[in-house]
């Protein structure tokens, strides 16, 4: 029969038997619940035996020689297994007995049982947990097997000296195989852990907290506090109370079961001694250490505090103070104001009900550097009841940071208060306002600083409109802040073309906002093409003229814009081959073709309005020699008394028609 341990459970901690020494219930925040469970399938046919029952009884467990408690307890054979009245320091044994089992057979449901073992201290309420279900074996630490008896040996570890425990047993039935548990029987019984500190002895009979009798005593050396190896301190003080954890890393010194003790006396300053107390040392959160809880002493007094693992503190001794909670005194809020890009004012509202005087330590710095101390800039201020006001220099615009305060220097999270603040962010620069139809287009770059910047708004008016009107008359729009990006741009709609608007951009965080310099622009559509474009080819040139188009967009034009490119050059985009040059007035010769050569030409009127379809009146012409006379003859055949015929060689590579002025003259010389 397999033994399957379910899953651990959590413990409520509780205070209430806490005194000047240590007691169990002190310790009982480190015990560990064990839940454990035995599937116990049974295959004999339902009877009408005696019902079924369970027992459960503390066993004796010998003295390993090599401190492994739990193979000495396992090894244990159950049916041999003697009686126990008191377990050891930390660990414990227990004999579980099912009787009867027999008489749970029902031939109906599923012949599987789960037996739920559970141990606490008597002042613990823990929760138990049925799930796991038949046959599975949550822990392979625990392969078991009921013996032909019925009985179970099972470990117990991470007791507290000197507690008192109980163990309960609990038989279930699964019902009806669909997961629900009927419980049949239980069992239980009680016992205490091994309490009284046990102190190691030199051949002197001396306390020797070494264990190394070996070595004798020679002198305080041998009580250095090695013992405390992490350390201590007080996890826990209040008005009236204060809490030490001791740490003891060497766990050979005091080991599982060791019954070693801290020994310790405290007395408030200036006063008598208090002790000396012990505490035992025991497993908890993974090490050895002790809890030490002292409680009625007096509110806002420093106490002084000793400790050793000598029982009467003559040598060894380590010392250490704290301060309980008087009259309240602490840091209630912090909060910062008077923010600019480069700096702020941090009020720091302290709650001193007995007006007591205390250093109140504070320090700011980015949040992104929290991490870094080097970069966090402190100081300090005395007061009596507060508040504090102090500046922040040296401030990066649109940056966030965080202000701290305390009463420690080392600002523990549970003593600080906060207040975490961007600064005010610089203002937009680069701002330029491209027009367009019936729109405004805008672009600027984000302002010097950091990216603690929400979100950027831009606004407009014209006329007699004003920008703190701009909000609610609906004339400003929000860009959001993108970190990492530098430009930004917006489109302004919705426009009258040919009115001026003037335009800005604010930069805006919780802490305030900047605005850039004033731009204006003037929304326009786009003119019309220019009318009648002619193109006159000449040598090496063509000669473009053409007329203004009646509709120019709302505003007046700026010029002219004129393209050309030989007709091989099939798209007007490509990034060479095409020549643009402005025009003032209505004709363009352009010069520098190659005769013979058919290139496009458009021209285009322009009046600062961008976009990505102009009206464009466009034409062609072939750059061509200009015609000449090559030669001139008058046949006699022609020639009459009163006329004769010319003939005109002409050299003309044009295909337009030329005019030929041809004129004579009478030769009186009498030598023609």
């Amino acid at each position: 029969m397999k033994l399957a341990l379910l899953p651990s459970l959590g413990a409520r901690k509780t205070k209430d038997d806490f005194g000047h020494r240590t007691t169990w219930a002190m310790w009982a925040v480190a015990v560990l619940l064990a839940v454990l469970a035995v599937v116990v399938p049974v295959n004999q046919p339902a009877s009408a035996q005696t019902p079924p029952s369970v027992t459960v009884s503390l066993v004796e467990v010998a003295e390993p020689t090599d401190g492994n408690y739990k193979a000495a307890c396992e090894s244990i054979v159950a049916a041999d297994a003697v009686v126990a009245t008191e377990a050891n320091y930390e660990t414990g044994c227990i004999l579980v007995t099912l009787l009867n089992i027999d008489g749970l057979v029902d031939a109906v449901h599923d012949p599987d049982w789960i037996l739920s073992v559970s141990y606490k201290t008597a002042s613990q309420t823990y929760a138990r947990s049925m799930s796991g279900g038949p046959g599975k074996d949550w822990d392979s630490e625990f392969p078991h097997e009921l013996d032909a008896g019925g009985r179970l040996i099972i470990h117990l570890d991470r007791l507290v000296p000197e507690s008192a425990y109980e163990v309960e047993a609990l038989l279930y039935e699964e019902y009806q195989n669909v997961g629900q548990w009927m419980k049949k029987a239980e069992g239980s019984t009680t016992f205490r852990s091994k309490g009284g500190c046990y102190v190691h002895t030199d051949s002197n009979g001396d306390p020797d907290p070494d264990n190394d009798p070996a070595h004798d005593r020679k002198g305080p050396n041998d009580l250095r506090p090695k013992w405390f190896g992490g350390g201590f301190n007080f996890s826990t003080q209040e008005k009236a109370e204060l809490t030490l954890d001791v740490y003891v890393t060497n766990s050979g010194l005091a080991g599982v079961n060791s019954g070693r003790c801290i020994y310790y006396k405290y007395r408030a300053r200036g006063g008598a001694d208090r002790g000396p107390f012990s505490a035992y040392v025991y497993s908890s959160g993974g090490g050895r250490r002790a809890w030490i809880r002292l409680t009625g002493l007096e509110m806002g007094t420093t106490y002084d505090f000793t400790m050793s693992f000598h029982p009467t503190l003559q040598e060894g001794n380590v010392g250490t103070q704290a301060t309980t909670k008087g009259p309240r005194m602490a840091v209630a809020s912090v909060d910062v104001d008077n923010i600019t890009q480069t700096g702020a004012r941090a009020t720091i509202a302290v709650d001193n009900e007995g007006s007591q005087t205390h250093t109140v330590y504070h320090r700011y710095f980015k949040t992104a550097d929290e991490d870094d101390t080097n970069l966090h800039i402190n100081g300090n201020a005395d007061t009596v009841k507060g508040p504090i006001v102090f500046t922040l220099p040296g401030l990066t615009a649109a940056t966030e940071y965080k202000v701290e305060a305390s009463l420690q220097s080392y600002f523990p999270t549970n003593q600080s208060e906060f207040d975490i603040f961007p600064t005010k962010p610089n203002k937009p620069t680069g701002l330029t306002v491209t027009p367009g139809d019936r729109q405004l287009e805008l672009e600027w770059t984000k302002p010097a600083g950091g990216d603690a910047i929400d979100e950027y708004i831009v606004q407009w008016k014209s006329g007699s409109e004003t920008f703190a009107d701009a909000e609610t008359e609906n004339r400003e729009q929000t860009v959001a802040h993108v970190s990492g990006t530098t430009t930004y741009d917006a489109t302004i709609p919705d426009l009258e073309n040919g009115t001026e608007y003037t335009v800005h951009v604010i930069a805006k965080n919780e802490s305030g906002q900047a605005t850039s310099d004033t731009k204006t622009g003037t929304p326009a559509g786009l003119p019309d093409a220019p009318d009648n474009l002619n193109v006159a080819p000449g040598h090496e040139k063509l000669t473009l003229t053409w007329e203004a188009p009646e509709e120019t967009g709302g505003i007046n034009l700026t010029g002219y814009k004129v393209q050309w490119k030989a007709d091989t050059v099939t798209d007007w985009d490509a990034q060479t081959g095409v020549t643009e040059v402005s025009e003032s007035g209505l004709t363009r010769e352009i010069t520098g073709l190659t005769n013979g050569t058919t290139y496009d030409v458009r021209v285009r009127a322009d009046n600062g309005v961008t976009s990505d379809a102009y009206n464009w009146a466009v034409g062609d012409g072939t750059p061509r020699p200009e015609p000449i006379v090559t030669g001139v003859t008058v046949a006699d055949t022609s020639i009459t008394r009163t006329t004769a015929t010319a003939t005109v060689a002409i050299k003309n590579e044009t295909v337009d028609s030329q005019t030929v002025h041809l004129r004579h003259r009478v030769n009186t010389s009498g030598s023609s």
